[in-house]
C-alpha cells in the first residue's frame, strides 16, 4: 500500500458524493436528461475513476471515444513497434469491443521506432454483440508494456 493514492482517493470520493448530489437535487427538479446523463457518466469515469484507479492521473491520459469524437489526437510514442491496446471491456458488463490503432513512423523504414498512434472506431461498426446506447467501455493502451493512455467509449 506504500504507493497507493490515499489522498487522491479521498478527493475522489468526495467529487464523487457532491456529483451524484448535484445530480439528485435536478432529478428531484425535473431539470435531469439524457445531457446531464452523459456529463455525469464521462465526468464519473474520466476524472473520478481514471484518477485512481488506473494511475492516479500521473502516468496515463484519457482517451474519450464516441459517435461525436471517433479517433483520438495524435498519441506520441518512442518504440512504435510495441504499442497495442487491450480489447475494450464493458463497465458492469460482459461485452467487449476492438477499436483500431493507426500508427505513424517517424521515418518509414524502422517501424520500431519513434512515431504517433491514433485509437479509432472501426468506419463500418464493431463485431457483434454491438454496443447498446448508454453502455460504457474501457481499456489501456500500452507501449513496451507500460500503460500510455486510458480508452473509454460510450455509446450514445
Amino acid at each position: 500500500m506504500g504507493n497507493f493514492p490515499t489522498q487522491e482517493l479521498l478527493e475522489t470520493a468526495d467529487r464523487v458524493t457532491q456529483r451524484w448530489q448535484n445530480a439528485l437535487s435536478e432529478i428531484e427538479k425535473a431539470k435531469y436528461g439524457p445531457n446531464e446523463w452523459l456529463r455525469d457518466v464521462v465526468g464519473f469515469w474520466t476524472n473520478d475513476v481514471a484518477d485512481v484507479w488506473l494511475g492516479a492521473g500521473r502516468v496515463t491520459r484519457t482517451v474519450l471515444l464516441h459517435k461525436n469524437n471517433k479517433k483520438s489526437d495524435k498519441i506520441p510514442v518512442t518504440k512504435l513497434g510495441q504499442v497495442s491496446l487491450t480489447t475494450l471491456g464493458q463497465l458492469g458488463g460482459t461485452k467487449s469491443i476492438q477499436l483500431i490503432v493507426d500508427k505513424t513512423p517517424d521515418d518509414a523504414a524502422d517501424p520500431n521506432g519513434k512515431g504517433t498512434v491514433i485509437v479509432k472506431v472501426p468506419p463500418v461498426g464493431f463485431p457483434a454483440p454491438a454496443p447498446a446506447a448508454g453502455e460504457q467501455f474501457v481499456g489501456l493502451l500500452y507501449e513496451d508494456q507500460t500503460p500510455i493512455a486510458t480508452v473509454f467509449y460510450v455509446e450514445l
